[in-house]
């Protein structure tokens, strides 16, 4: 059994990726992969502001959480994920700002 096997129907995922416009782009095959996997999932990318332009209207995402630089805005950002209650967060950053 997968791990998207053991997500509940219609849940919240989120996915992560910060600080690189390359590995952003490169984000899209893995929202398509999921999409496609679970189209019931409402999936949320989390990533800096100044790359939400690259994934604005993306048809694998139901949202997007912009991410600013800095203590504040991260935590925001934290508190904006939480309020969705993921049944699955997907850090593809792996540094300590995304933890």
């Amino acid at each position: 059994m997968s791990i998207l096997d053991q997500i509940p129907t219609n849940a919240s995922v989120v996915v992560i990726r910060l600080r690189s416009l390359g590995d952003t782009v490169l984000t899209t095959p893995a929202l398509r992969l999921l999409k496609s996997s679970r189209p019931d999932l409402s999936i949320t990318a989390v990533v800096e502001r100044s790359f939400v332009p690259l994934l604005e209207g993306n048809s694998d995402l139901a949202d997007l959480i912009p991410v600013d630089r800095g203590g504040r805005a991260k935590l925001r950002a934290a508190a904006a994920i939480r309020r969705r209650k993921p049944a699955l967060c997907l850090n593809l950053h792996g540094g300590s700002t995304s933890a």
